[in-house]
């Protein structure tokens, strides 16, 4: 956590580094606050395109996080988002929704193996089904959506054009 925010806070203090465009961090407990740290400099920067955070103990909390950092007010432009093997939940999707729900510039969403249940297929759907919505590419490997969360998932697919 220490060193991500650390690094984070660190390229805000200097004016916003503006040259990094991908964050891979994989396996490395960035927890919450480091993922605070890297949400204030993508709304500083700008520049973020891909973000990929599997297993960092991400909680429904740092989703709130990335989903206001995601929100169309910020003008980030990341097309790919992967949160896999983060337990943050059906809640933690609510709290992304809060901002992925109108954007339209995210092409790729992997939730893999992060405890998405069938609650949580209703916040995915207003995410997949607002009207300017980019998202082609939706991976949600070892969820618990049951039948009726499946269910929903095809309720988006009729709003959604770019998702085949």
């Amino acid at each position: 956590m220490l060193g991500t925010q650390a690094i984070f806070d660190t390229f805000c203090e200097q004016g916003g580094y503006k040259h990094l465009e991908v964050v891979i961090l994989s396996n490395l407990k960035t927890y919450d606050e480091g993922l605070k740290s890297l949400c204030k400099y993508m709304e500083t920067a700008k520049t973020i395109k891909e973000i990929e955070l599997e297993i960092n103990q991400i909680t429904p909390v740092g989703c709130l996080y990335l989903g206001n950092a995601l929100s169309p007010r910020n003008m980030v432009p990341t097309t790919k988002l992967n949160l896999s093997y983060n337990k943050f939940g059906s809640e933690g999707v609510k709290n992304l929704a809060k901002g992925l729900a109108e954007n339209g510039t995210l092409e790729h969403l992997v939730l893999n193996g992060c405890g998405i249940d069938y609650e949580g297929a209703f916040y995915l759907q207003e995410i997949l089904s607002y009207h300017d919505s980019k998202i082609e590419h939706l991976s949600l490997i070892n969820n618990q959506l049951k039948n009726e969360g499946v269910y929903q998932l095809f309720r988006a697919l009729e709003a959604n054009e770019a998702l085949s």
